[in-house]
């Protein structure tokens, strides 16, 4: 099931749906298998980083998290 994902990886996925961002904020909320969450290059709207953000931040299972690409 997604509750046993490890890692997300959706790096150079565009995500700006709304629905596809709050089903992504749901998960990471939810989710207490995730410990790896790769976010670089989704081209997140604005006024949704920072929900994605405090919802990494209520999750204590990420360790290690990617918001940034070189590309």
């Amino acid at each position: 099931s997604c509750h046993d994902l490890r890692e997300l990886d959706v790096s150079a996925n565009k995500i700006n749906s709304k629905t596809a961002i709050q089903q992504l904020i749901t998960f990471i909320k939810a989710s207490s298998g995730l410990t790896r969450l790769n976010l670089a290059a989704t081209g997140l709207p604005g006024d949704s980083v920072r929900d994605i953000i405090m919802a990494i931040y209520g999750n204590v299972y990420i360790k290690v998290l990617s918001m940034f690409s070189s590309l």
